[in-house]
């Protein structure tokens, strides 16, 4: 049944026009990733005010259903976060190019021995390297865990917290230490989530995932970065053109 506006509710003007247009997304009037109407058109079409029209649009914005890009509008948000494997890509720069929020939780930053796979990620013989456990969320929902792997040199430049859970890692690279990415390699193996990995990402034990394993190369051609992700099956997808 098509909702209404009642002037006559207790229930507040706002609050009933955030439910209509939490239907127009449900019914797909206001499809994923769509721009949506502006708030002055919204004013004329329900004759309400602008400060109305916008509580009831930041109602939609808080629950993750919209978001805005300055100077462009609003969207409605995608449900699947959608990653092109046509370049190299990072969570943090898309996010930040579809206008959604996003941050990092460190769970843990230590030096450790690495394993003899490991070693063979850097073609290096090493005795330590620096590791950074982190959880990424889009829109306040856990989306990935990644271990990133780096050389011992790294340890010295990842000092602020604050720059790992709001910034862009590969930019602090090339900041502190000169180092730009050339390329990457990548490996997606399909898996079930384990305890801790479930528990992170609240959800069942077995929960399916993908492992992404990703080798990063400067423009010195040598592999500086390895990272392990678990990426959400529910909440990613990565697409691929293949062109004849």
């Amino acid at each position: 049944m098509k909702l209404i506006l009642d002037e006559n509710s207790p229930v507040p003007l706002y609050h009933q026009l955030s439910r209509i247009f939490r239907e127009r997304i449900e019914r797909q009037e206001w499809k994923e990733g769509e721009k949506i109407p502006t708030e002055i058109e919204l004013c004329d079409e329900f004759a309400l005010s602008r400060g109305t029209i916008a509580q009831a649009l930041k109602e939609l914005e808080n629950e993750g259903l919209i978001y805005r890009k300055q100077g462009r509008g609003t969207f409605v948000k995608e449900k699947i976060i959608t990653q092109d494997l046509s370049h190299f890509y990072s969570f943090a720069k898309d996010m930040k190019a579809r206008g959604q929020n996003f941050y990092s939780k460190i769970i843990k930053m230590e030096k450790e021995k690495p394993t003899k796979s490991v070693q063979e990620k850097f073609s290096l013989d090493l005795s330590e390297v620096f590791t950074i456990e982190r959880l990424r969320y889009a829109d306040k929902i856990p989306v990935i865990l990644e271990k990133i792997y780096l050389l011992p040199q790294f340890e010295s430049i990842i000092l602020n917290k604050e720059e790992l859970e709001k910034g862009i890692l590969y930019d602090v690279f090339f900041k502190e230490l000169g180092v730009l990415v050339k390329k990457a390699k990548e490996e997606f193996e399909v898996i079930r989530m384990n305890l801790y990995e479930s528990k992170l990402f609240q959800v069942e034990e077995g929960s399916p995932a993908l492992l992404v394993r990703r080798v990063t190369f400067g423009e010195d051609e040598k592999p500086f970065e390895y990272r392990k992700s678990i990426v959400r099956a529910d909440q990613c997808r990565y697409t691929v053109e293949l062109k004849a």
